[in-house]
Protein backbone atom coordinates (compact mmCIF):
# COMPACT_ATOMS: atom_id res chain seq x y z
CA UNK A 1 0.00 0.00 0.00
CA UNK A 2 3.04 1.86 0.46
CA UNK A 3 4.63 1.79 -2.82
CA UNK A 4 1.34 2.53 -4.16
CA UNK A 5 0.77 5.65 -2.38
CA UNK A 6 4.30 6.67 -3.00
CA UNK A 7 3.89 5.74 -7.02
CA UNK A 8 0.70 7.97 -6.92
CA UNK A 9 1.91 10.81 -4.97
CA UNK A 10 4.58 11.03 -7.42
CA UNK A 11 2.20 10.80 -10.41
CA UNK A 12 0.64 14.00 -9.33
CA UNK A 13 3.90 15.84 -8.55
CA UNK A 14 4.86 14.72 -12.62
CA UNK A 15 1.15 15.98 -13.60
CA UNK A 16 1.66 18.82 -11.72
CA UNK A 17 5.16 20.15 -13.13
CA UNK A 18 3.58 19.90 -16.68
CA UNK A 19 0.31 21.55 -16.14
CA UNK A 20 1.73 25.08 -17.48
CA UNK A 21 3.47 23.23 -20.67
CA UNK A 22 -0.18 21.82 -21.24
CA UNK A 23 -1.83 24.86 -20.46
CA UNK A 24 0.58 26.72 -22.95
CA UNK A 25 -0.30 24.76 -25.89
CA UNK A 26 -2.13 26.92 -28.08
CA UNK A 27 -0.27 29.63 -27.38
CA UNK A 28 3.11 27.59 -28.14
CA UNK A 29 1.73 26.47 -31.06
CA UNK A 30 0.56 29.83 -32.39
CA UNK A 31 4.04 30.90 -32.62
CA UNK A 32 5.97 31.41 -35.41
CA UNK A 33 8.76 29.35 -36.34
CA UNK A 34 11.87 30.53 -38.59
CA UNK A 35 11.87 26.91 -40.93
CA UNK A 36 9.35 24.71 -42.51
CA UNK A 37 9.84 21.37 -43.68
CA UNK A 38 7.03 18.82 -45.56
CA UNK A 39 7.25 15.47 -44.52
CA UNK A 40 5.45 12.26 -44.92
CA UNK A 41 5.66 9.17 -42.55
CA UNK A 42 3.51 6.27 -43.65
CA UNK A 43 0.19 8.04 -45.31
CA UNK A 44 0.50 11.19 -43.04
CA UNK A 45 1.76 14.24 -44.24
CA UNK A 46 3.50 16.83 -41.82
CA UNK A 47 4.45 20.24 -41.92
CA UNK A 48 7.13 20.70 -39.60
CA UNK A 49 7.77 24.24 -38.55
CA UNK A 50 11.17 24.34 -36.11
CA UNK A 51 14.35 26.56 -35.50
CA UNK A 52 16.53 24.51 -35.67
CA UNK A 53 19.23 24.31 -38.65
CA UNK A 54 19.92 20.85 -38.69
CA UNK A 55 16.40 19.78 -38.05
CA UNK A 56 15.08 19.54 -40.97
CA UNK A 57 17.97 17.55 -42.66
CA UNK A 58 18.08 14.85 -40.20
CA UNK A 59 14.15 14.49 -40.55
CA UNK A 60 14.49 14.10 -44.25
CA UNK A 61 16.68 11.84 -43.64
CA UNK A 62 14.30 9.70 -41.86
CA UNK A 63 10.88 10.41 -43.24
CA UNK A 64 10.05 10.65 -47.00
CA UNK A 65 9.62 14.01 -48.73
CA UNK A 66 6.09 15.30 -49.34
CA UNK A 67 4.88 14.97 -52.56
CA UNK A 68 3.21 18.72 -53.05
CA UNK A 69 3.19 21.65 -50.69
CA UNK A 70 -0.67 21.23 -49.82
CA UNK A 71 -3.04 19.25 -48.21
CA UNK A 72 -1.31 18.72 -45.03
CA UNK A 73 -2.58 16.98 -42.40
CA UNK A 74 -0.92 17.95 -39.67
CA UNK A 75 0.66 21.05 -38.75
CA UNK A 76 4.11 20.39 -36.04
CA UNK A 77 6.13 22.79 -33.91
CA UNK A 78 9.31 21.23 -32.50
CA UNK A 79 11.41 22.90 -30.29
CA UNK A 80 14.46 22.47 -27.94
CA UNK A 81 13.79 22.57 -24.62
CA UNK A 82 15.75 25.22 -24.15
CA UNK A 83 13.98 27.25 -27.08
CA UNK A 84 13.03 30.24 -25.38
CA UNK A 85 9.28 29.91 -26.12
CA UNK A 86 9.32 26.35 -23.52
CA UNK A 87 12.20 26.95 -22.14
CA UNK A 88 10.36 28.47 -18.67
CA UNK A 89 7.12 25.71 -19.31
CA UNK A 90 9.59 22.28 -19.01
CA UNK A 91 9.58 20.64 -15.91
CA UNK A 92 13.07 20.51 -14.44
CA UNK A 93 11.94 18.07 -11.84
CA UNK A 94 10.35 15.59 -13.75
CA UNK A 95 11.72 11.79 -12.93
CA UNK A 96 13.72 10.43 -15.27
CA UNK A 97 11.56 6.92 -15.56
CA UNK A 98 8.25 8.70 -15.28
CA UNK A 99 6.25 7.83 -18.67
CA UNK A 100 2.17 10.15 -18.48
CA UNK A 101 -0.27 9.46 -21.18
CA UNK A 102 -2.75 12.60 -20.76
CA UNK A 103 -5.58 11.94 -22.23
CA UNK A 104 -7.31 14.61 -24.30
CA UNK A 105 -11.07 14.23 -22.50
CA UNK A 106 -8.78 16.16 -19.89
CA UNK A 107 -7.06 18.99 -21.84
CA UNK A 108 -8.25 19.23 -25.30
CA UNK A 109 -5.31 17.57 -26.79
CA UNK A 110 -3.50 14.37 -26.28
CA UNK A 111 0.01 14.12 -24.75
CA UNK A 112 2.42 11.42 -24.04
CA UNK A 113 5.59 12.32 -22.28
CA UNK A 114 8.54 10.35 -21.58
CA UNK A 115 10.88 11.58 -18.44
CA UNK A 116 13.61 8.82 -19.65
CA UNK A 117 15.05 10.93 -22.48
CA UNK A 118 13.20 14.48 -21.87
CA UNK A 119 10.26 13.88 -25.18
CA UNK A 120 7.12 15.45 -24.66
CA UNK A 121 4.14 15.22 -27.83
CA UNK A 122 1.45 16.88 -27.99
CA UNK A 123 -1.00 16.66 -30.11
CA UNK A 124 -4.81 18.46 -31.06
CA UNK A 125 -6.20 15.34 -33.49
CA UNK A 126 -9.50 17.64 -34.13
CA UNK A 127 -7.21 20.70 -35.25
CA UNK A 128 -4.47 19.09 -36.40
CA UNK A 129 -2.39 20.73 -34.43
CA UNK A 130 0.98 19.04 -32.48
CA UNK A 131 4.42 19.80 -30.18
CA UNK A 132 7.25 17.94 -30.41
CA UNK A 133 9.85 19.51 -27.25
CA UNK A 134 13.12 17.13 -27.13
CA UNK A 135 15.67 17.84 -24.47
CA UNK A 136 19.21 17.32 -24.89
CA UNK A 137 18.75 13.34 -24.65
CA UNK A 138 16.06 13.03 -26.76
CA UNK A 139 17.43 14.01 -30.09
CA UNK A 140 18.80 11.32 -31.56
CA UNK A 141 15.59 9.05 -31.24
CA UNK A 142 13.45 11.97 -32.23
CA UNK A 143 15.26 11.63 -35.60
CA UNK A 144 15.83 8.13 -35.62
CA UNK A 145 11.89 7.56 -35.57
CA UNK A 146 10.37 11.18 -36.14
CA UNK A 147 7.33 12.00 -34.93
CA UNK A 148 6.37 7.83 -34.16
CA UNK A 149 3.95 9.03 -31.13
CA UNK A 150 1.86 11.35 -33.74
CA UNK A 151 1.95 8.77 -36.22
CA UNK A 152 0.34 5.68 -34.17
CA UNK A 153 -2.35 8.70 -32.52
CA UNK A 154 -2.56 9.78 -36.19
CA UNK A 155 -2.91 6.28 -37.82
CA UNK A 156 -5.63 5.21 -34.96
CA UNK A 157 -7.87 8.22 -35.87
CA UNK A 158 -7.76 7.29 -39.57
CA UNK A 159 -8.58 3.51 -38.28
CA UNK A 160 -5.20 2.66 -39.92
CA UNK A 161 -2.65 0.85 -37.93
CA UNK A 162 1.08 1.21 -36.87
CA UNK A 163 2.75 -2.07 -36.66
CA UNK A 164 5.25 -3.06 -35.23
CA UNK A 165 6.90 -4.99 -37.82
CA UNK A 166 9.19 -4.91 -41.21
CA UNK A 167 7.91 -5.42 -44.41
CA UNK A 168 9.86 -6.56 -47.41
CA UNK A 169 9.63 -8.67 -50.90
CA UNK A 170 9.47 -7.14 -54.89
CA UNK A 171 8.44 -3.57 -55.52
CA UNK A 172 5.00 -5.15 -56.66
CA UNK A 173 4.18 -7.19 -53.74
CA UNK A 174 5.74 -8.34 -49.94
CA UNK A 175 5.19 -9.47 -46.67
CA UNK A 176 5.13 -8.99 -43.27
CA UNK A 177 7.35 -10.37 -40.54
CA UNK A 178 6.57 -10.45 -37.75
CA UNK A 179 8.09 -10.92 -34.18
CA UNK A 180 9.18 -9.20 -31.05
CA UNK A 181 12.62 -7.68 -29.87
CA UNK A 182 15.15 -9.85 -31.31
CA UNK A 183 13.12 -12.13 -33.37
CA UNK A 184 15.39 -10.97 -36.43
CA UNK A 185 13.22 -8.69 -38.12
CA UNK A 186 15.83 -5.98 -38.89
CA UNK A 187 18.71 -8.38 -39.71
CA UNK A 188 15.97 -10.60 -42.28
CA UNK A 189 14.79 -7.41 -43.81
CA UNK A 190 18.36 -6.28 -44.32
CA UNK A 191 19.59 -10.05 -46.04
CA UNK A 192 16.57 -9.71 -48.20
CA UNK A 193 17.70 -6.04 -49.47
CA UNK A 194 21.38 -7.49 -49.66
CA UNK A 195 19.94 -10.31 -52.42
CA UNK A 196 17.63 -7.73 -54.92
CA UNK A 197 14.48 -7.22 -52.76
CA UNK A 198 13.23 -3.76 -51.33
CA UNK A 199 11.95 -3.30 -47.90
CA UNK A 200 9.19 -1.12 -46.51
CA UNK A 201 10.66 -0.57 -43.15
CA UNK A 202 12.38 -2.51 -40.41
CA UNK A 203 10.78 -1.88 -37.68
CA UNK A 204 7.08 0.25 -38.17
CA UNK A 205 5.36 -0.09 -40.89
CA UNK A 206 1.61 1.71 -41.39
CA UNK A 207 -1.09 -0.35 -42.69
CA UNK A 208 -4.13 0.34 -44.54
CA UNK A 209 -6.13 -2.31 -45.76
CA UNK A 210 -3.98 -5.00 -47.06
CA UNK A 211 -1.11 -2.61 -48.50
CA UNK A 212 2.11 -0.96 -46.40
CA UNK A 213 3.55 2.28 -46.26
CA UNK A 214 6.60 3.45 -45.20
CA UNK A 215 7.34 5.10 -42.07
CA UNK A 216 10.91 5.50 -41.56
CA UNK A 217 14.10 5.21 -43.74
CA UNK A 218 15.90 3.96 -41.18
CA UNK A 219 17.37 0.53 -39.86
CA UNK A 220 18.24 -0.53 -36.35
CA UNK A 221 20.53 -2.95 -35.60
CA UNK A 222 22.11 -3.98 -32.17
CA UNK A 223 25.83 -3.88 -31.93
CA UNK A 224 26.22 -7.25 -31.32
CA UNK A 225 24.62 -8.27 -34.90
CA UNK A 226 26.61 -9.69 -37.42
CA UNK A 227 25.49 -8.84 -40.52
CA UNK A 228 26.40 -7.08 -44.08
CA UNK A 229 25.41 -4.07 -45.27
CA UNK A 230 26.18 -5.38 -48.63
CA UNK A 231 23.23 -4.17 -51.30
CA UNK A 232 21.97 -1.84 -48.43
CA UNK A 233 25.07 -0.19 -47.82
CA UNK A 234 25.10 3.13 -45.86
CA UNK A 235 25.62 6.57 -47.90
CA UNK A 236 25.39 8.61 -44.85
CA UNK A 237 27.34 7.88 -41.71
CA UNK A 238 24.55 6.55 -38.96
CA UNK A 239 24.99 6.63 -35.34
CA UNK A 240 24.70 5.45 -31.95
CA UNK A 241 21.63 5.40 -29.86
CA UNK A 242 20.81 4.52 -26.69
CA UNK A 243 17.48 3.73 -25.27
CA UNK A 244 16.33 0.55 -23.55
CA UNK A 245 19.44 -1.17 -25.52
CA UNK A 246 22.12 -0.26 -27.52
CA UNK A 247 21.58 -0.02 -31.46
CA UNK A 248 23.18 1.56 -34.31
CA UNK A 249 21.10 3.46 -36.44
CA UNK A 250 22.00 3.04 -40.69
CA UNK A 251 20.33 5.06 -43.26
CA UNK A 252 19.83 3.23 -46.99
CA UNK A 253 22.15 3.90 -49.62
CA UNK A 254 19.61 5.26 -52.45
CA UNK A 255 16.20 4.60 -50.45
CA UNK A 256 14.32 4.95 -53.67
CA UNK A 257 16.15 1.84 -54.64
CA UNK A 258 16.05 -0.70 -51.83
CA UNK A 259 13.20 1.34 -50.15
CA UNK A 260 9.51 1.56 -51.35
CA UNK A 261 6.90 4.25 -50.01
CA UNK A 262 4.15 1.41 -50.41
CA UNK A 263 3.74 -2.31 -50.97
CA UNK A 264 0.77 -4.36 -51.39
CA UNK A 265 0.98 -7.37 -49.17
CA UNK A 266 0.12 -11.09 -49.74
CA UNK A 267 1.24 -12.42 -46.43
CA UNK A 268 2.31 -12.47 -42.75
CA UNK A 269 5.60 -14.20 -41.78
CA UNK A 270 6.34 -14.53 -38.03
CA UNK A 271 10.17 -15.26 -38.18
CA UNK A 272 12.03 -18.06 -35.67
CA UNK A 273 15.73 -17.83 -35.19
CA UNK A 274 17.90 -21.16 -35.53
CA UNK A 275 16.81 -23.47 -38.69
CA UNK A 276 19.61 -24.97 -40.43
CA UNK A 277 18.14 -23.52 -43.81
CA UNK A 278 15.27 -21.01 -44.44
CA UNK A 279 12.09 -22.54 -44.82
CA UNK A 280 8.32 -21.73 -44.46
CA UNK A 281 5.35 -23.45 -43.74
CA UNK A 282 1.36 -22.13 -42.98
CA UNK A 283 0.37 -21.31 -39.50
CA UNK A 284 -2.88 -20.27 -38.30
CA UNK A 285 -3.61 -16.60 -37.57
CA UNK A 286 -3.76 -17.24 -34.22
CA UNK A 287 -0.46 -18.37 -33.74
CA UNK A 288 0.55 -14.86 -35.86
CA UNK A 289 -1.63 -13.15 -34.12
CA UNK A 290 0.11 -14.05 -30.52
CA UNK A 291 3.30 -12.89 -31.65
CA UNK A 292 2.04 -9.59 -33.45
CA UNK A 293 0.06 -8.12 -31.12
CA UNK A 294 1.86 -8.01 -28.18
CA UNK A 295 5.16 -5.87 -29.33
CA UNK A 296 2.68 -3.43 -31.15
CA UNK A 297 0.04 -3.00 -28.29
CA UNK A 298 2.25 -2.69 -25.27
CA UNK A 299 4.88 0.16 -27.60
CA UNK A 300 1.55 1.80 -28.48
CA UNK A 301 1.01 4.73 -26.09
CA UNK A 302 -2.95 4.64 -26.27
CA UNK A 303 -6.39 3.40 -28.42
CA UNK A 304 -4.31 -0.65 -27.49
CA UNK A 305 -8.07 -2.35 -27.90
CA UNK A 306 -8.31 -0.47 -31.13
CA UNK A 307 -4.74 -1.41 -32.16
CA UNK A 308 -6.15 -5.40 -31.06
CA UNK A 309 -8.89 -5.57 -32.80
CA UNK A 310 -7.35 -4.28 -36.09
CA UNK A 311 -4.44 -7.04 -36.00
CA UNK A 312 -6.43 -9.37 -35.26
CA UNK A 313 -9.02 -8.19 -38.38
CA UNK A 314 -5.33 -7.85 -40.35
CA UNK A 315 -4.22 -11.52 -39.62
CA UNK A 316 -7.54 -13.07 -40.71
CA UNK A 317 -7.68 -10.90 -43.80
CA UNK A 318 -3.75 -12.44 -44.82
CA UNK A 319 -2.25 -16.19 -45.33
CA UNK A 320 -0.01 -16.45 -42.23
CA UNK A 321 3.09 -18.19 -42.05
CA UNK A 322 6.19 -19.42 -39.90
CA UNK A 323 9.74 -18.30 -41.33
CA UNK A 324 11.90 -20.43 -39.84
CA UNK A 325 15.63 -18.42 -40.54
CA UNK A 326 19.38 -19.73 -40.86
CA UNK A 327 22.45 -17.81 -40.03
CA UNK A 328 23.35 -17.82 -43.29
CA UNK A 329 23.31 -14.47 -44.01
CA UNK A 330 23.18 -14.54 -47.88
CA UNK A 331 20.95 -17.61 -47.67
CA UNK A 332 18.32 -15.82 -45.64
CA UNK A 333 17.71 -13.23 -48.51
CA UNK A 334 17.50 -15.55 -51.00
CA UNK A 335 15.38 -17.76 -49.67
CA UNK A 336 12.83 -14.85 -48.30
CA UNK A 337 13.01 -13.57 -51.98
CA UNK A 338 12.07 -17.09 -53.35
CA UNK A 339 9.43 -17.42 -50.84
CA UNK A 340 7.96 -13.75 -51.71
CA UNK A 341 8.20 -15.10 -55.53
CA UNK A 342 6.02 -18.24 -54.31
CA UNK A 343 3.62 -15.83 -53.36
CA UNK A 344 3.45 -13.28 -56.04
CA UNK A 345 3.24 -16.52 -58.72
CA UNK A 346 0.01 -18.15 -56.77
CA UNK A 347 -1.28 -14.41 -56.95
CA UNK A 348 -0.84 -14.52 -60.98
Amino acid sequence: MRWTRARAGRLAASLASVEQLIGGFDEIVGARASLTTLVETGSLRLRVRHNHPGLGTDVLRALWPAIGDSGTDYDILCLSASDPLVASLVPSTLPEDVRLLVPERLTGQRWFIDGRIGLYTGLDLSRGTGLVIWGDGAYRLLVCSPFRTIAQWAASDMDDLLLHSAAVGRPEAGVLLLGAGHAGKSTTALATVAAGGVTVGDDYVWVRGLEAFSCFRTVKTRHSARISLQGAAAALPGFDMYYEEPKRVHYLDGADDVMVRRMPLLGAAVIRLGAATTRWRRIPAVEAFLQAAPTSILQATSDRGQQMSQIKNLLTGLPTYELSVSADFLEVGDAVLRFVDTLIAGRA
